[in-house]
């Protein structure tokens, strides 16, 4: 809190009711890590993916394709709406949705596709949006805040994607989500299910919505966002990520995941598989603990074996 006082962005009140204070001074810099296309915080990532889908037109009985590995708060997300999931295989060797599996899963009634960059590892977006054709492309970067692909940023490859401040994310301030929009159009429609009708009218929109769910983040959680966000060094993160993939690569019986194309992983996690004996010369040395990820289409623990590899010291 001392250091948001101390940063004379204080003009106005910090208001989950209007969006301003810490709240606008979070969405604004984010935007500008992100190609300054437009943002809108939320009380967490599982929300902001819900109005995600809303803004593409995701309703009752609409399908939206998500990948088999993945985390069930985006299942969560497309249920509430009363929409359906269909299911995209994702390879042995990735952690990620792939285009061929992709074009098998889409079906007539596919409204959305999800495609979720788990832990840093970002998927090749442009053989997936020419595989998705005109269907909508919504980014899962929960676990990806400055990852890229090709020297683009996950959250920039597609029209609108979704990050996450919660628990053991890029940057953790406890709780909280982020929209990030191409156009105007669908930062709009994003505005209308998530911002209170207040904010919707400070923002630009002359005939708020009130039909929305309006959940907003807590004051508090934006002021941390704020300070956090002015503080964080993507280079520094890409470096120290580089650094423990390094070492762990090192250790025999141990292979490094979503290390093929040009990557660039900013995460806290180097996601891997190891033999027996490879885990436990790992764990001599780091903290290792298996992947968060699901089976979607059984709500299981994934049981492929993948490793999250973390330096003990951070």
């Amino acid at each position: 809190m001392e250091e948001w006082l101390r940063s004379g962005d204080t003009t106005f009140a910090t208001s989950q009711i209007t969006g301003d204070g810490a709240v606008r001074a979070a969405e604004r810099s984010f935007s500008a890590l992100h190609e300054n296309r437009p943002a809108i915080l939320t009380p967490s990532a599982t929300y902001a993916m819900r109005c995600a889908l809303q803004a593409v037109g995701v309703g009752a009985g609409d399908e939206v394709i998500v990948p088999a590995l993945d985390w069930p708060a985006t299942r969560a997300a497309v249920l509430s709406l009363g929409a359906l999931c269909g299911t995209a295989r994702v390879p042995a060797d990735s952690l990620s949705l792939d285009a061929r599996t992709l074009e098998r899963a889409i079906s007539p009634r596919t409204k959305a596709i999800v495609v979720a960059h788990l832990h840093g590892v970002v998927a090749d977006m442009p053989a997936i949006r020419s595989a998705a054709r005109d269907i909508p492309v919504i980014e899962d970067c929960a676990q990806a805040l400055g990852s890229a692909a090709d020297g683009r940023l996950a959250g920039t490859l597609s029209d609108i994607s979704v990050f996450s401040f919660g628990p053991g994310k890029t940057i953790d301030v406890g709780e909280g989500g982020m929209i990030c929009t191409k156009d105007r159009d669908l930062y709009e429609k994003a505005l209308r299910r998530c911002a209170h009708p207040a904010g919707q009218l400070i923002a630009g929109n002359a005939a708020p919505d009130f039909d929305g769910l309006s959940i907003r983040p807590h004051p508090l959680a934006a002021v941390l966002l704020a300070v956090e966000l002015r503080k964080w060094d993507r280079g520094k993160a890409l470096r120290a990520h580089e650094e423990t993939a390094a070492s762990v690569a090192a250790f025999d019986g141990v292979r490094l995941i979503g290390r093929a194309g040009r990557r660039e992983n900013a995460s806290k996690c180097v996601p891997a598989v190891a033999t027996p004996a490879g885990r436990a010369a790992l764990e001599a040395r780091f903290l290792v603990r298996e992947s968060g990820a699901y089976d979607i289409r059984t709500m299981r623990p994934c049981g492929r074996g993948i490793l999250l590899v973390r330096e003990r010291t951070l």
